[in-house]
């Protein structure tokens, strides 16, 4: 005759099928620990205890697993479907209960979330939204009012703002409409959230190679290390300033025009490809750069004859000795050659109006 923890395994085992895998183990020590004490006639509250030993086992699973966080993400996820299939099928009443005993590995901002989700370059529905985010479509129209303040209607209610590292988040959404005139939501611009906790050593390393990037290639370079310095308490920065100051050269000069540019305005927060393009410190390596990923058309002084090339798309490639070699291609209802160039070559570059 079997044992009531028999009887549990078997069920358990046929609930889960071929899921169940390595987290079986996980979930008959479960069994194990809490024994069932009820009436094994009572099939209500037999379920009811296979569910929990499910989810506690699930969770010492998770615990246990040796991958990423973003693959133990996958997992968990994996099992939570798995948890409310077993309550919708042998109508075993509300999920959540079961769900709250297993640890979340990662729990996103939602501001984040939704900022990702609207990077799609077809873009996405509110439809496809609520089903991605687990959203409503009221969620989803607070959402893009407070990314994109401009979508609030005049004499509209004041939506808040979502905020990263203090920061308010705000990118421009763009709305089309499909086929079927449907409403399709993205962000031209792809603003990347990103977030770093950093020990002191981490934060002037990072500061240190922004410095060089400055010095060699990059103006944007500052506007990053004053987004990140701007930051950072007073403790932080004497430290950084204190230790790096004494023996790398230039890096206090570094520091001190990075906080004039804090102290004339400078806007810590999301900036377009347009507005980088602009940047007072962009350097025209910068501008090319931007140029060739947007496919801008440019207008390009070189020194080189002197010459003007107006109305140009730019591509780059490598010679032989690793020199990086640049070419401009006349507009597409434009006349002319294709021209070659280096950057050392260059004088000054605009965007073509």
């Amino acid at each position: 005759m079997r044992t009531t923890e028999q009887r549990i395994f078997e069920r358990i085992s046929r609930w889960l099928g071929e899921d169940g895998g390595d987290v079986i183990f996980h979930i008959q020590n479960a069994v194990r620990a809490v024994p069932f004490t009820g009436d094994v006639n009572d099939r209500n509250a037999l379920d009811r205890y296979c569910l929990m030993r499910i989810a506690e086992g699930v969770n010492e699973y998770l615990l246990s697993f040796n991958y990423g966080v973003l693959t133990r993400q996958r997992e968990y996820e994996k099992y939570i479907s798995i948890l409310k299939n077993i309550c919708e099928t042998h109508h075993c009443g509300d999920f959540s209960q079961y769900v709250d005993l297993i640890d979340v590995p990662i729990i996103e901002d939602p501001g984040i979330t939704f900022v990702k989700a609207l990077h799609s370059r077809k873009g996405k529905t509110k439809q496809e939204l609520m089903e991605e985010l687990g959203v409503t479509e009221r969620m989803v129209r607070l959402n893009i009012r407070k990314l994109d303040p401009t979508k609030v209607s005049d004499g509209g209610t004041d939506p808040g703002a979502f905020r990263i590292g203090g920061q308010i988040m705000q990118v421009p959404i763009h709305i089309d409409e499909d086929e079927s005139g449907r409403k399709l939501y993205q962000t031209v611009n792809t603003m990347q959230p990103v977030i770093m906790q950093l020990s002191v050593y981490q934060t002037a390393v990072m500061l240190d190679s922004l410095q060089k990037e400055y010095e060699q290639e990059s103006g944007l370079a500052i506007g990053l290390a004053a987004t990140i310095w701007g930051q950072l308490s007073d403790y932080t920065k004497d430290r950084i300033r204190f230790v790096w100051g004494t023996y790398k050269e230039g890096f206090e000069d570094f520091l001190d025009e990075v906080e004039e540019l804090l102290e004339n305005g400078f806007i810590k927060g999301f900036q377009s490809e347009k507005e980088l393009f602009l940047f007072d410190y962009a350097s025209n390596e910068d501008k090319l750069m931007i140029g060739i990923k947007t496919k801008k058309y440019l207008n390009i002084s070189l020194d080189k004859d002197p010459r003007f090339l107006r109305h140009v798309l730019v591509n780059f490639t490598r010679e032989r000795g690793g020199k990086l070699l640049f070419y401009a291609h006349p507009g597409s209802s434009d006349e002319g050659e294709t021209v070659s160039f280096s950057i050392d070559e260059v004088i000054d570059i605009t965007e073509y109006e």
